[in-house]
């Protein structure tokens, strides 16, 4: 039965967004005594589409709360250990925050144990600081929608180390927020292609300056004009020292004042 269920895991695995195993899953877990965990599963698939009546909308939610509060730490059993929390979607966990250092050891057994799609890496301020490079070296990235680095105490060098991965192409939300990345970090974001890929960049508290919002801004507009189209939806600058020159190339722009929040 392990075995099975370990093949069932491996297809969900292989096909992240696609509900169909998640609930064929569901379907074994009812012919094995696992009626929890099958609805589980099926209340939260329903419960990520957009076409629920509010009031079934609100029962499901209650009874998701119910199930995770009775069983929810059993299910995470498998990560529990290598992780520092986590939170359910689609029926699997989905979202984890980790130490920075234990991440780096352990990434390989935590994306095979779950469908990780966001990721939240916190400062260790007991353990060894890992160059953040390593990080850019694991190829499970690729397998990430959303990444936070916030609080991480990261500078330009760590910026411009993360950004050359090859592995953040299905990235759409970067958080690095309360870093210190300066208009040097924000000017080699905003030439990397890792932006083109962004719906959400978070920023606030990057001590980021004039210097740096224009070269955002400039790439903001050349994406916007690309073939490719922009994505972005939200830049967060809040908290930085954009100063009066920097709020002016905002308030210059119709599109950067739609997303840009400073």
């Amino acid at each position: 039965m392990k075995n099975q269920a370990q093949a069932f895991l491996e297809a969900i695995l292989e096909c992240p967004d696609d509900d169909a195993p998640r609930l064929i899953f569901a379907d074994w877990l009812d012919e094995h005594g696992d009626a929890d965990r099958a609805e589980f599963i099926r209340i939260q698939c329903a419960l990520a589409g957009n076409d629920l009546p509010e009031q079934r909308r609100a029962d499901f939610d209650r009874r998701q709360q119910l199930l995770l509060d009775r069983c929810g730490k059993e299910w995470a059993r498998p990560l529990r250990r290598l992780v520092r929390s986590w939170s359910f979607h689609r029926g699997f966990i989905d979202g984890i925050v980790v130490w920075n250092d234990r991440f780096l050891d352990a990434a390989k057994r935590i994306f095979r144990r779950a469908p990780i799609r966001h990721l939240k890496i916190q400062y260790d301020p007991q353990g060894i600081a890992k160059p953040i490079a390593a990080l850019a070296e694991i190829e499970q990235l690729n397998l990430l929608h959303a990444l936070d680095l916030s609080g991480n105490r990261l500078d330009s060098r760590h910026v411009r180390a993360l950004i050359v991965s090859d592995h953040l192409t299905r990235l759409t939300e970067l958080d690095l927020s309360h870093n210190r990345i300066g208009d040097s970090g924000m000017r080699a974001l905003a030439e990397s292609p890792v932006l083109s890929r962004l719906e959400r960049l978070i920023l606030h508290g990057n001590d980021v300056g004039p210097t740096g919002m224009r070269a955002l801004g400039q790439s903001i507009l050349r994406l916007s004009e690309s073939s490719e189209g922009l994505r972005l939806r939200l830049v967060d600058l809040r908290h930085n020292n954009l100063g009066a020159a920097g709020q002016r190339v905002v308030a210059d722009s119709p599109l950067l004042r739609q997303i840009v929040r400073s």
